[in-house]
């Protein structure tokens, strides 16, 4: 019975590379205080060769797939706001698909916010996708989308993404705000 399990144990917690990532990242409380939902995104998809982050403004949650479409990774995230009141207009993530171009390390910076200060505002690990949208780090609760656009994740998450799966050429799909979603 012990040898079963033992098997069985090893198999639970060896199943898949995102526990591993969930159990490393939810003990810091500022940015997890429930793992995400596994059901909102399937544990593997049709590989299309390159690594892809996808995310889910309605349910505040991404999802890292490997070149073979193993779901790598999975977490919580923000994203911009229904309205930003200084620049006086909406401020939702683009939805789409698109293709990153440019990667950053722990050092960058937001060019434009805060606009008071002409900028400045720390993007750890950022990852740009869309001419100024980027997936970066943040230390803002990510219980709620409330960026001027861009996807904010943890910045252990967003250090590990970048360092292992996202790079130019990686796919970023953002789904909707409306409950039909177009990317699982």
């Amino acid at each position: 019975m012990r040898t079963f399990i033992s098997i069985f144990l090893i198999l639970l917690f060896s199943n898949s590379h995102a526990n591993t990532f969930f159990d490393t990242f939810f003990k810091d409380k500022n940015y997890y205080e429930i793992k995400p939902d596994n059901s909102i995104f399937p544990a593997t998809r049709i590989p299309e060769g390159r690594n892809v982050f996808i995310f889910d403004p309605i349910h505040r949650q991404w999802a890292v797939y490997n070149k073979e479409g193993k779901q790598v990774g999975l977490g919580h995230a923000a994203g911009g706001k229904d309205y930003c009141p200084d620049i006086k207009k909406p401020c939702r993530t683009v939805v789409g698909e698109f293709t990153v171009f440019r990667t950053e390390d722990a050092n960058c910076t937001s060019k434009t916010f805060p606009i008071d200060e002409g900028g400045g505002a720390p993007m750890p690990h950022c990852m740009f996708f869309y001419k100024g949208y980027a997936i970066h780090g943040s230390t803002s609760a990510l219980n709620k989308n409330a960026s001027h656009g861009c996807i904010r994740v943890s910045k252990k998450a967003a250090a590990w993404i970048n360092t292992n799966y996202i790079s130019p050429g990686s796919i970023v799909r953002v789904s909707p705000y409306e409950e039909e979603k177009f990317f699982s």
